[in-house]
């Protein structure tokens, strides 16, 4: 399930379409827009544990393009996209490098500190793409501890001294 939603409040320099509030159009280029999809992934984890997701990602296109969407399919908040357009589904992608400039890393929202895997900062970004695609979620280890306390617990053998 692809619901559509309405703007996020951190994309800052785009604003709404006019007619069609659900395009969001790219304050840098308004040519350019998105309609911001949803979705619930429920997964087990590698320890059998039943882990539930809420996934938002983008659907990017010319706005003259969205705006055919969204007259073609009748489209509005609230709708199942994937019902209506074609299916889709969210896959996430987390790398040490920013997707796209200014992008903040990811953050824990209990302690506000910054997530990181082997001591570099983690970004992710969430991708809409068709249903059969095979693109893999990607996602990293994240440290549990400061990478050089990680250091210092290492047991110390013959091999570790060399």
């Amino acid at each position: 399930m692809n619901v559509i939603i309405s703007k996020p409040e951190n994309y800052t320099s785009s604003k709404p379409h006019e007619k069609y509030p659900i395009i969001t159009i790219n304050g840098n280029n308004p040519e350019w827009g998105f309609i911001m999809l949803r979705s619930n992934v429920m997964s087990i984890t590698p320890n059998g544990f039943r882990n539930e997701e809420k996934r938002v990602g983008r659907y990017i296109a010319r706005v003259e393009d969205l705006v055919k969407d969204i007259e073609t399919f009748k489209l509005k908040e609230g709708d199942d996209f994937g019902k209506k357009v074609f299916p889709v589904k969210l896959v996430i992608k987390e790398q040490v490098e920013p997707f796209y400039d200014g992008q903040e890393p990811k953050i824990n929202p209990s302690s506000g500190e910054v997530i990181t895997h082997n001591g570099q900062e983690i970004y992710r970004n969430t991708f809409v793409q068709p249903l059969d695609s095979a693109e893999p979620d990607t996602i990293l280890a994240i440290d549990r501890e400061p990478v050089e306390a990680q250091k210092q617990t290492q047991p110390q053998t013959e091999f570790a001294q060399q």
